[in-house]
């Protein structure tokens, strides 16, 4: 996960939303979220590729990376079916709402585990970076 000052500042907000949070704990573009919002709605349906981007009316060279996007930070599942006249497609789904509720949690969970850590570790770490200069 990339954490970025930017994004740091755009969930302390007090007027930050679950988009805000999403965005920062999963790395997400625009995009993704709006996709990943779209599959936990249908949620516990699959959707192909081609179904989804004609849902969000965008291309499937687009969906397809946002797709890949999602499933590599494991909040969207990828499937493979078969075709009765031979050859396979893939549809995808995401998990539901109370198991998307519960990742956030763990996410915000083990970041908060960071980020004391790296409180309780700053006053040597801090003299370790000025003794190097």
């Amino acid at each position: 996960m990339s954490i970025h000052s930017s994004s740091v500042l755009s969930i302390t907000r007090v007027n930050s939303t679950i988009t805000d949070l999403c965005t920062f704990l999963f790395d997400l573009s625009a995009l993704d979220l709006e996709i990943l919002l779209l599959l936990i709605k249908i949620n516990p349906e699959s959707i192909s590729l081609e179904d989804l981007s004609e849902k969000a009316n965008r291309e499937k060279s687009t969906i397809f990376r946002s797709l890949q996007r999602l499933v590599t930070q494991r909040i969207v599942s990828k499937e493979t079916r078969t075709l009765k006249e031979r050859g396979y497609y893939h549809v995808y789904a995401s998990m539901d709402k109370e198991s998307f509720r519960i990742e956030i949690e763990k996410r915000v969970t083990e970041i908060k585990k960071s980020l004391d850590r790296l409180a309780k570790n700053s006053e040597d770490d801090l003299d370790n970076v000025l003794s190097s200069l």
